[in-house]
């Protein structure tokens, strides 16, 4: 809607200022369930985002994998729009589903980032890890890429590099080193 709008507008703006100093910045939007079934979003997104400057190599959108269940066919046109701009999709709390990969038959996604309550389950029980495998298999299998959010705590990071995935983001900070001899302890 026009919020969503607005706030698009406003982000574009500050990524503007933040490429001047960090040329690498990629700016991820999250599209609302509105947004997603407006069919004139795309030809704005595509004018304000060249109106501020930016390319499609500076943005990514995510979309809640509930958004996308109850919109599978207005999600697979804006997945093929946002192709054409060569910007990518990709799917947020992921991996609710009773069946995590039939997503991937439906759509053609760029990334998948699993529920944070998947990430914690994984940490306290062997359940919790073959579900949150079976969710990395499957986006994996449909060449989607893996990136986890919300990691906290840095035990769990060795877990997620044996399950596959390609990226981790996280609050998690160790002061740097000379060399890449990382403590997963989790103790300071």
């Amino acid at each position: 809607g026009a919020r969503d709008r607005g706030a698009r507008v406003e982000s574009f703006t500050e990524l503007k200022i933040s490429l001047a100093s960090h040329p690498n910045t990629r700016l991820f939007l999250k599209i609302s369930a509105v947004s997603l079934r407006d069919t004139s979003f795309i030809p704005w997104l595509r004018i304000s985002f060249q109106a501020a400057g930016l390319t499609s190599k500076h943005l990514a959108f995510q979309i809640e994998e509930k958004d996308v269940s109850l919109a599978v066919a207005s999600t697979r046109n804006l997945s093929a729009q946002l192709r054409s701009l060569d910007i990518p999709l990709g799917l947020t709390h992921y991996g609710l589903s009773s069946s995590p990969g039939r997503i991937f038959a439906d759509l053609q996604l760029d990334f998948a980032k699993p529920d944070q309550s998947l990430v914690l389950r994984a940490g306290t029980s062997t359940e919790g890890v073959e579900q949150l495998s079976a969710c990395i298999t499957a986006a994996k299998a449909a060449g989607v890429s893996v990136i986890v959010p919300f990691v906290e705590d840095a035990a769990i990071i060795p877990l997620l590099w044996k399950l596959g995935v390609d990226h981790i983001q996280g609050y998690y900070i160790q002061s740097p080193g000379a060399t890449m001899d990382y403590d997963f302890s989790g103790q300071e």
